[in-house]
C-alpha cells in the first residue's frame, strides 16, 4: 500500500509535463507503475549520472567570488549545498572528501592579498 501512496505523490508532482500526462494518466498506482514512471523520467532526463554529471557542472561553472560580494557567496552556497546533497542522495558523498573536489572549492574562493 505505501507504494501506491508514493507512485500516487509522484504522479501529482509531475502532472502537466508533457509527454507523461499519458503515461501518468494511464499507469497502475503500483509497484509496476512506479518503475514504469521512474523508467520513463530516466528516458526524458537521465538517470542518477547524468543528474549528478548536471549538478558538478553548474558547481565548477561558478566563476571565482569576488571578495565582499554577498551574490557571489549565495550563489556558490546554493550551488555547492545542492552538489553535496546530490552526492548523499545517490549514495555518492565520499566523492565530497577527494583532493579533486577541495581544488575545485578552492578555485572558486575569494583571492586573499
Amino acid at each position: 500500500m505505501a507504494m501506491a501512496y508514493k507512485t500516487l505523490a509522484l504522479a501529482e508532482a509531475l502532472e502537466g509535463i508533457p509527454r507523461l500526462e499519458y503515461v501518468i494518466e494511464n499507469m497502475n498506482h503500483n509497484v509496476l507503475g512506479y518503475l514504469n514512471l521512474i523508467r520513463k523520467l530516466e528516458e526524458r532526463y537521465g538517470g542518477p549520472e547524468s543528474t549528478v554529471d548536471h549538478v558538478r557542472e553548474e558547481l565548477e561553472a561558478l566563476p571565482p567570488m569576488r571578495e565582499n560580494n554577498i551574490l557571489d557567496l549565495e550563489r556558490f552556497v546554493d550551488r555547492a549545498t545542492n552538489y553535496v546533497e546530490t552526492m548523499t542522495t545517490y549514495d555518492r558523498l565520499q566523492e565530497c572528501c577527494t583532493r579533486s573536489f577541495d581544488r575545485m572549492i578552492e578555485d572558486k574562493l575569494p583571492t586573499l592579498y
